[in-house]
């Protein structure tokens, strides 16, 4: 039964840097233009996900957020661009 490991999932040291590389953000499907509101038509979750980036788990909490920043179509959403 040990061999099975247990219910809990976490990145194991050697797996932090692949990390980065298989997980997806959420980026800009279009220009997004500072002021906006953030529309789900805007969004596009692709990979790689930088460590600033927004994660994809909380999409839905982006919706009707304004954006501080213009973000180009492609790039990726940070943390710190929505009030």
């Amino acid at each position: 039964e040990l061999a099975l490991g247990n219910q809990f999932k976490k990145v194991e040291p050697n797996e932090v840097s692949s990390s980065i590389v298989q997980r997806r953000s959420i980026r800009a499907l279009n220009k997004i233009e500072k002021g906006s509101l953030i529309k789900r038509d805007d969004l596009i979750p692709l990979r790689p996900c930088p460590s600033d980036a927004y994660p994809l788990s909380k999409i839905q909490d982006l919706k009707g957020k304004k954006a501080l920043r213009a973000i180009p179509a492609g790039d990726y959403l940070k943390l710190t661009d929505f009030e």
